[in-house]
């Protein structure tokens, strides 16, 4: 928003006219009158008015939609008012505008295991939804099985791969190599009676610990490459327990997904009892 309302005289002139002390909206020729504007500059005002609308910084009130520019009457947008010394901070200084996070470049910040995301972006719709095994149509089976079964043992994580493709019907092959994003990446899970595109990562018995941001890849970057795919729900498994810091970070990638690409992101962790829970209500699929 600092980019959009710049140092121009004019929109400047707006700008501070509509978020000055007077609280009603506006038509044209009072704005112009309280920014002490002339009919001289009326197109330039006007001008102002209509960039100021489309990138959300003021809001219009037209009667009709056919209604003549000088029916037109302008207001703070809340949000905007809130952040109004932020965002001429902004228009001001291009090099801290630059160092703000936003939805094209959002802010990664690591605190020991986990990592948070931070984005500023007016107006973002987030939807992000966590879900349970229990809640795909592709593994409804797991409904029926407790949650007590122990870790499954002498499965590799390739054979668990060729039972989840079973499963869901993929004939793809998804071989492993080091700069994969996903190990798995398929349209045909379905889930709430559709399909929808699903990345998998499998992290596989070898890793004997509990699945920590850390542990997810060589450089503990596992995740955010998952994020690279273009799917709509990203599961994570793991044989043994899943740390909370994996659900903190993977809920942080899903709400940076959601405003980016403006819908529902859904993401799921697998770990050893919902392993041991999937295996035993699909044992043909896993023999």
């Amino acid at each position: 928003m600092g980019r959009v309302l710049g140092k121009d005289k004019i929109r400047r002139s707006v700008f501070q006219a509509i978020y000055g002390r007077h609280s009603k909206p506006a038509d044209i020729d009072r704005i112009m009158d309280i920014a002490n504007l002339d009919e001289s500059v009326t197109q330039q005002v006007r001008n102002s008015l209509n960039l100021l609308t489309q990138n959300k910084i003021i809001s219009c009130i037209s009667p009709d939609s056919k209604a003549g520019f000088r029916k037109k009457r302008y207001e703070k947008s809340p949000w905007v008012n809130a952040r109004r010394s932020q965002i001429l901070k902004a228009a001001d200084n291009k090099t801290w505008r630059e160092g703000l996070p936003t939805k094209e470049r959002p802010q990664i910040v690591q605190s020991g295991s986990s990592l948070t995301t931070k984005i500023i972006y007016h107006g973002a719709k987030i939807s992000v939804q966590e879900l349970t095994i229990d809640d795909i149509d592709s593994f409804e089976k797991v409904q029926g099985i407790g949650s007590s079964l122990k870790r499954v043992a002498n499965l590799s994580e390739d054979n668990f791969k060729k039972g989840i493709l079973k499963l869901i019907g993929e004939e793809g092959i998804f071989k492993d190599w080091g700069g994969e994003q996903s190990d798995v990446m398929t349209t045909r899970l379905r889930y709430n009676g559709k399909r929808i595109a699903a990345a998998f990562a499998l992290k596989g018995p070898g890793l004997k610990n509990k699945l920590v941001p850390g542990n997810m890849g060589k450089n503990g970057d596992q995740a955010m490459r998952l994020f690279g795919e273009a799917s709509d729900i990203y599961i994570v498994q793991h044989w043994r327990e899943i740390a909370p810091s994996v659900r903190i970070l993977l809920n942080s990638l899903a709400i940076a997904a959601s405003v980016t690409r403006n819908k529902t992101i859904y993401y799921c962790l697998v770990d050893g009892q919902d392993t041991a829970r999937i295996v035993s209500a699909y044992p043909e699929a896993f023999e």
